[in-house]
């Protein structure tokens, strides 16, 4: 089945825009959860905005959006290879500030990143950017079922590790979980 109505009456047209797309996570979020007061939560979280904030204002990486101990962002298509190693570099620096400003040594941050469509959408309810589209799902997906180390780490799709430059190539390497079969 497909949809091939819409309830919204000149509904604008969305035209898909290649980018690199970007889900940072705060790995043991809900064990701290499980220990601490909501303030210290909420200044984890404000620490993580301030942070990313910081991180991306130097360059064409843009935060879509904040949810809870989670943030979307994307970069340019063109900027893959700079996008990458900046939330790789952001990630590293995340995991040691936020280690030695709240004294949690298990905590750390994973970003799952992917290269793929986008589509930009302007929420009529408040007028605030959002993006959507399938590769947006894979970049969420990227990590599921993966356990990662203590401090977290950076997960690239084939998709965003093949716009990367040869000496950025260096930085990663090939994981391939193992297979495993499954019964009914």
């Amino acid at each position: 089945m497909s949809v091939t109505q819409t309830p919204y009456p000149g509904a604008p047209a969305y035209a898909p825009e290649m980018a690199l797309i970007a889900v940072s996570d705060i790995i043991n979020f809900t064990r701290l959860a499980k220990t601490c007061e909501p303030r210290i939560l909420g200044d984890l979280m404000g620490f993580m905005a301030e942070h990313h904030v910081s991180h991306l204002e130097k360059s064409s990486g843009e935060i879509i959006k904040f949810m809870g101990d989670a943030c979307l962002m994307v970069f340019p298509a063109e900027d893959a290879d700079t996008g990458i190693n900046l939330l790789a570099d952001m990630r590293d620096d995340f995991c040691t500030k936020v280690r030695n400003a709240f004294g949690v040594a298990y905590l750390g941050q994973n970003v799952f990143i992917h290269k793929g469509e986008i589509y930009r959408i302007t929420m009529p309810h408040d007028g605030r950017p959002d993006i959507f589209g399938l590769d947006v799902n894979t970049a969420f997906l990227l990590g599921q079922g993966v356990r990662s180390p203590a401090g977290g780490e950076v997960i690239l799709s084939p998709q965003a590790f093949r716009s990367l430059s040869p000496a950025s190539r260096k930085r990663f390497h090939k994981y391939t979980p193992p297979v495993c079969y499954r019964g009914e």
